[in-house]
């Protein structure tokens, strides 16, 4: 059997230079910066396309910009807000929700694909994790890299109440307890927010965590939230899916964390 999570021997306190005591990110905090560096360094020189999905205060797209200098920084969120986060190489799309393919689709039209990187770190719900890989992954280059971080989210057996919160956020439900009413047709899930689809069938057993488990066994994508030509590309186009694991650069955390690379056929 392949096995499927990788643990860094590099310990967070080894590292000469943390992202987070420069910009206003997790990426260290949550043990990211080794794997991010590992996989990025043969790359960070050349001109190449980023797009990262969640920006919040935009201090991951200034990191990007610095790490990769001669880069175009792309962020997208679903909160329209945070476009004033645009900058020097830097552009915000937003609200762009990252589980519509029509918004992406739209994303698309407007700056182009032939993305070198993308990397999701937006609502961590496994709807919009298999909806942006699904769409998006055609619009990477050959080699491209496409990164989804906090999959801890996804693994039901590791923190059950966390994954249930972040994955219900799209549902009727959720949308029911939190308002204390039904949703109407095509309201948002939050009142500051444009999500498109708020009505998505919730299954544990669809989890990005063991999506990627799963194709790391049997070498083959399986999800009920793609569309069957996105899942063909997919399984034509994996060079190979990587899942690892924090605790062992932070033994002792207590939020120990997962991403995932995935690596396109060159």
């Amino acid at each position: 059997m392949i096995k499927y999570v990788y643990r860094s021997k590099t310990k967070m306190n080894n590292l000469l230079d943390n992202w987070d005591d420069r910009y206003d990110t997790d990426k260290a905090y949550m043990g990211y910066q080794p794997f991010y560096e590992r996989y990025f360094k043969p790359i960070k020189d050349k001109n190449i396309k980023v797009l990262e999905i969640g920006v919040q205060k935009g201090g991951s797209l200034r990191l990007w910009r610095d790490y990769f200098p001669k880069s175009k920084i792309y962020g997208i969120d679903v909160v329209g807000k945070f476009r004033k986060e645009s900058g020097d190489r830097i552009q915000v799309c937003a609200p762009v929700d990252a589980g519509s393919r029509e918004d992406l689709s739209k994303l698309i039209d407007d700056i182009g694909g032939d993305f070198d990187v993308i990397i999701d770190d937006g609502s961590h719900c496994m709807y919009d994790n298999q909806v942006s890989l699904g769409f998006l992954f055609k619009h990477l280059k050959p080699a491209g890299i496409f990164a989804i971080e906090d999959l801890s989210c996804q693994d039901f057996t590791y923190n059950f109440n966390t994954a249930m919160k972040m994955n219900r956020r799209r549902t009727k439900d959720e949308f029911q307890e939190i308002h204390g009413r039904k949703s109407k047709e095509g309201e948002p899930t939050y009142s500051n927010s444009s999500f498109k689809d708020y009505g998505y069938i919730f299954d544990i057993k669809n989890n990005t965590t063991d999506m990627i488990k799963n194709f790391n066994e049997v070498g083959l994508i399986n999800s009920k939230y793609m569309l069957t030509d996105e899942i063909t590309y997919l399984n034509k186009n994996i060079e190979e899916v990587k899942l690892y694991d924090t605790e062992s650069i932070m033994p002792d955390s207590k939020r120990p964390q997962q991403i995932a690379f995935f690596v396109k056929t060159g």
